[in-house]
This record gives C-alpha cells, sequence and structure tokens, in this order.
C-alpha cells in the first residue's frame, strides 16, 4: 500500500491508471467515513434515497477493493518482493492498524472519562482497540504471501487458496456471529466474522489481493491486458447482475453498511465487486493518459494519508461531542469530507517535508 509498489520490473515509469483508481477510492473513502461517523444519517437500515446508495456504493466497491486489488497488483510488480520485507511491511502495517484504532477508540474513551463526558457509543475500550480494520487485514495479506513466496506458488494457485478459503470463512460465519465479545473472539474477529469488531475477515477478503496478484501476472506478460480485462469485467458483471435481476436478490447486498452487508463478502459478492473494479481501473488506463502530481502522491501515501484522515476524523468527532454542535446534517457531509481530503493530504505532504528538512539539517 505504499511507494514500493509505484514500478514493475518490466517497467519503470508509473502506472498512472493505478495511481486514478487509488485517488479515487481515497476521495470515496474519506466520503463514506464522514457519512457512516459523523453525520446524522440512520445507516443501520438500507437505503431508499440515491444520496445514501451512491455513497455506499462509492464507498464501498470502489474503496477497500480498490486498494486491496492493487495492493496484490503490487506484490508482483514491486522489487521489494523477497519473503523477508513481505513479512516486515507486513508486522508494520499490523502494529499500525491497532496504533491507529488505540488512537481512534481508547484514548478518546479515557479522554472523555478524565473530562466527565460521557460520548454515548456503544462500544467499549477493548472492542475499540480490538477492530479488525485494513491495516490488520493488509498486514495478515503480506504475512500469508510472504509464506506463500517461500513455497514459490504462482499468483493462480494463491488465488484458488484464496477461493477456498473464503468457502470456509462463508461457511463458519453462521454459528461466528453469535460468539459473546471477548478477548479470544476479537482475535479471531481477524479471520471471521466475530466479536462484533470485524470489518474485514481475512478469510473471506484475502480474494481481492490475490486476484490482484494474478492480474499483476498478466500485465508482466502483456501490457495490453486493459482490453481483455476490460471485456471480462463487463462479462461478468452483465452475467452477476442477470442472477441478481432473475432472483429478485436485493442489490444492496454488495454495497450497504445496513447489517455489516458489504462487509460480509461471498462469492456472488466478490464476482459484482471485482468486475466493478476491473472495470474502473481498464477505463482509467484508457481514458487518463498520465496522472497529475495530486494524484501521484496520494497513490505514492496511501497508507499514510489513511492514517491521518481517521485521527482528524477522530480530533473533529471529540470536537462535536465536547461542544455538543450535534452531528453534521447530510448536506454538509461532501463538503466535511472535502476539508478532512485536504487537512489529510495537506498533514501528509507537511510531515515528509519536515522528515526531509531533518534529514538536510543532519548532514550539515
Amino acid at each position: 500500500m505504499g511507494n514500493q509498489f509505484a514500478t514493475s520490473k518490466n517497467n519503470a515509469r508509473r502506472r498512472f491508471e493505478i495511481d486514478v483508481v487509488k485517488f479515487l477510492a481515497i476521495v470515496f473513502m474519506v466520503c463514506v467515513h464522514v457519512y457512516e461517523d459523523m453525520s446524522v444519517i440512520d445507516w443501520s437500515v438500507p437505503h431508499t434515497d440515491v444520496f445514501g446508495n451512491v455513497i455506499e456504493f462509492l464507498g464501498g466497491p470502489l474503496t477497500a477493493p480498490v486498494f486491496m486489488f492493487t495492493m496484490g497488483i503490487g506484490m508482483v510488480l514491486t522489487h521489494h518482493d523477497t519473503p523477508k520485507e513481505f513479512a516486515k511491511r507486513g508486522l508494520h502495517l499490523f502494529a499500525a492498524g491497532y496504533v491507529l484504532n488505540f488512537i481512534r477508540g481508547p484514548l478518546p474513551l479515557l479522554t472523555a472519562k478524565i473530562l466527565g463526558i460521557d460520548p454515548e457509543v456503544d462500544y467499549t475500550i477493548l472492542s475499540s482497540l480490538m477492530i479488525t480494520d485494513i491495516l490488520q487485514f493488509a498486514g495478515l495479506t503480506f504475512l500469508l504471501a510472504a509464506a506463500l513466496k517461500k513455497l514459490k506458488l504462482k499468483s493462480v494457485y494463491i488465488f484458488i487458496i484464496a477461493i477456498v478459503m473464503q468457502a470456509a470463512g462463508c461457511a463458519v460465519e453462521v454459528w461466528s456471529e453469535t460468539l459473546p465479545p471477548s478477548f479470544i473472539s476479537y482475535v479471531a474477529g481477524l479471520f471471521i466474522f466475530a466479536g462484533g469488531v470485524t470489518c474485514f475477515p481475512f478469510l473471506t477478503w484475502f480474494v481481492f489481493p490475490a486476484a490482484g496478484m494474478v492480474f499483476g501476472e498478466l500485465l508482466q506478460k502483456n501490457e495490453r491486458a486493459y482490453k481483455q480485462a476490460f471485456a471480462a469485467g463487463v462479462g461478468v458483471l452483465a452475467a452477476t447482475l442477470s442472477y441478481v435481476f432473475l432472483s429478485a436478490y436485493d442489490i444492496r447486498n454488495f454495497y450497504a453498511l445496513a447489517n455489516e452487508a458489504f462487509y460480509k463478502q461471498d462469492l456472488l459478492g466478490f464476482l459484482f465487486t471485482i468486475s466493478i473494479v476491473i472495470i474502473e481501473l481498464s477505463l482509467a488506463y484508457f481514458v487518463f493518459r498520465g496522472s497529475s502530481s495530486l494524484i501521484s502522491f496520494c497513490s505514492i501515501n496511501l497508507t499514510r494519508i489513511y492514517f491521518i484522515q481517521w485521527v482528524v476524523i477522530t480530533v473533529l468527532t471529540a470536537a462535536l461531542v465536547i461542544f455538543e454542535p450535534g452531528d453534521i446534517t447530510k448536506g454538509l457531509v461532501i463538503p466535511y469530507a472535502f476539508v478532512i481530503f485536504s487537512l489529510s493530504v495537506g498533514i501528509c505532504r507537511v510531515s515528509l517535508l519536515s522528515k526531509i528538512f531533518k534529514s538536510n539539517a543532519r548532514k550539515y
């Protein structure tokens, strides 16, 4: 998820299409986080309005799956591809996930307790610390990829393993969701839905980076793979939607926040989502013949911006609680998201510049 995935072994240029879809995913991510955590909107029930469906769709299939799919592509194209480097990266991301959890969970709760403020939240200090989010998932992905690299498995076999993993995860989901919250269930929640704090369980979501690995190998062999990818994406999406409409399946289950529908990935959801991701990436390749400095910067610093935007949202949410202006209205979701995105990118840029200045100062 960092700048080590910028170039191909066979092509030193930046892959602008990957930069573009990652940039869009960052924008959509901030919008859905503001919508979910800062607004008065009740997303606990499936929405029928256009705004809610659009936000949840953009912040669903076109956000986390894009991060995961391009992460898988990067694992194939990066020069830093030894098992040791992958394992080191995985441990770093895994630990960063819990650091972020502490900042946006236990720290505000403890501060509120000291100040005598009731934050009126449904989670505890422990449950907020043990949330399984995308950084934990990314860390586990790198750790497994490191082990599989030791075995020198081709990406297609890794993808088959991922499909089996997803089937296993779906099979245990029925009973795992009933597990009472406890430290053990929180740990189990890294891999399956358990404990009520799982966002991206490893077993059912690993299929996305695995698919990215397969696609990355295709790019290595054929620079023009996007034509075939676009056609395949359209075909799979058409077939999936045909089944959805014929079976009267609620399409909102592919992206809705209500009942954690989006997070409960299965094979049908994967086919719907991966086809959309591949179509978006293919269109980016044909439409955008180069990326701007802002797009490239955000793509390179995806992990940092992800971390920073959560810190900014946590601080602003705490301010809403302390000063009691109330949650923001629907009409302010996009303006707030724009401000938070701008602040996050700006803070990221300043932090990187400060590192450069300190490095130069030490030289003299």
